[in-house]
């Protein structure tokens, strides 16, 4: 069943209750009225009654007041009964057999109404079957003894109550009918952004597209889901657009290192024999390249897979992650390093930081001079590491972070160009940001800065 189908359903099942608790209630409101009127006109009908015997006014003389006593015709006329409409009344003695029928059908006498003729008490009302029709009976004990009995057909409220049950009826189908066929054009128009957002996510499954049109709607639930959609959209696209860059700069960077590879087998190739001095020189550049490819193999599936994303973030002491791969980069490359560090706390991704610090060193040895110290100073959640090489030009400032960008001084050097690319998108990922640029008294500063932990947030 469609969308569109169930809303309509679910608005008839709606609206059919509605429909029915309204007309279930004027129903029961209406038929308590009529019986409400029906006793209290009985009711009245016997106070008169009662009034007229303790006037004086016997059975006998009943027949001023009505059509005649006892002549088979319904009481009415001008006496007490006159306003109750058609009416049987019928008198009890004080020992309970009765006097006188005043209607067309005589009405039970039940023990009970012979006990009121008696003794008194309190007035009956019930409801009996008397020959194939409903009455509504009241019984009364007279002042001087005796009593009298009051019925009144109510086929006619029947009738009305049945007529008005096939109306209401009526009106309840109409009702749900009307409600289903608001549902469904209300539906229709509901789902109408929808279906149009199923068509474009059907289009971009079916082409591989990401360009495709989304209409953004108004301001609410559909237009939001539509303008979700299609910031998901552009997103997909931006990935895109960024992989098939990378994978292009990647295939270009690859390609320095193989054609060197290649040329260098086919040198040992062609001649088996080679002096030591120039076999070694094969031998080294061959290995130089090795481990410049590996190392941009690395860097790229580190950079394209993004694997530090599914680290969890936790509070990391940046002081002693810096301090732990300062001491491996010394033991690695027998460099001065020198570290000035601040404790200080930062919610990030251990491993990652790590790898960016890393990056950050290995990059400043690199343009370091040998004899002179790398200096790395922690504080507050900014980390920064100069080298005492020649800095950053001006047009390369703006580029530092970019992807396979290598500067002019440094393309006869060893590097991927990935390095502080890979520190640019950890700091993003850790929710702060890298910077570079030059110191006052030379070289070059690269670094990033993280949201810092307030102090009594800290670890001791």
């Amino acid at each position: 069943m469609t969308l569109r189908a169930r809303l309509a359903v679910v608005l008839a099942v709606l609206s059919a209750l509605a429909a029915t608790t309204a007309a279930a209630l004027a129903y029961a409101a209406t038929s308590s009225r009529l019986s409400s009127e029906v006793d209290r006109s009985l009711s009245q009908a016997a106070a008169r009654v009662a009034s007229a015997t303790n006037m004086g006014i016997g059975p006998g003389m009943m027949s001023q007041y009505g059509r005649g006593p006892g002549n088979g015709q319904m009481v009415g006329g001008r006496g007490p009964l006159g306003a109750l409409g058609l009416v049987v009344v019928q008198y009890l003695r004080p020992d309970g057999s009765l006097v006188s029928v005043q209607g067309q059908v005589p009405l039970p006498v039940l023990p009970r109404d012979q006990e009121l003729a008696r003794s008194g008490g309190a007035t009956w009302l019930r409801t009996e079957d008397v020959a194939g029709a409903s009455y509504r009976v009241l019984t009364e004990a007279l002042p001087n003894g005796g009593a009298v009995q009051l019925g009144r057909d109510t086929s006619e409220d029947a009738a009305l109550l049945g007529s008005l049950r096939w109306r209401l009826g009526l009106l309840d189908m109409a009702v749900v009918l009307a409600a289903a066929v608001v549902g469904w054009l209300f539906a229709r128009r509901l789902v109408q952004p929808l279906r149009r957002l199923a068509l474009a996510a059907e289009r971009v499954a079916s082409t591989g597209r990401l360009d495709v049109p989304v209409e953004q709607g108004k301001a609410d639930e559909t237009g939001r889901l539509a303008r979700a959609f299609a910031t998901m959209l552009a997103s997909l696209a931006s990935l895109r657009a960024q992989q098939q860059h990378l994978a292009e700069d990647a295939g270009h960077e690859l390609r320095t290192p193989l054609t060197s590879l290649r040329t260098n087998v086919d040198i040992l190739r062609r001649h088996e024999v080679l002096p030591a001095p120039t076999r070694a020189r094969v031998l080294g550049a061959l290995d130089s390249e090795l481990s410049e490819l590996t190392a941009l193999v690395d860097e790229l599936v580190e950079l394209s897979s993004d694997r530090h994303r599914d680290e969890p973030v936790e509070e990391v002491r940046l002081d002693e992650v810096v301090q732990e791969v300062v001491e491996r980069a010394r033991q690695r490359s027998s460099r001065d390093i020198t570290l000035r560090a601040e404790p200080c706390t930062v919610h990030g991704q251990p491993r990652a930081l790590g790898r960016a610090v890393s990056n950050l060193v290995d990059n400043a040895l690199k343009f370091s001079p040998t004899s002179a110290p790398v200096e790395v100073d922690v504080r507050s959640g900014r980390t920064e590491v100069r080298d005492h090489g020649p800095g950053l030009s001006p047009e390369d400032l703006p580029r530092v972070f970019d992807r396979f960008y290598r500067s002019a001084g440094a393309r006869s050097k060893p590097g991927s160009g990935l390095g502080l690319a890979i520190v640019s998108h950890v700091a993003e990922a850790n929710g702060g940001h890298a910077f570079a640029g030059n110191h006052p008294e030379g070289g070059a500063v690269i670094g990033f800065e993280l949201p810092s932990t307030p102090a009594s947030a800290r670890p001791s």
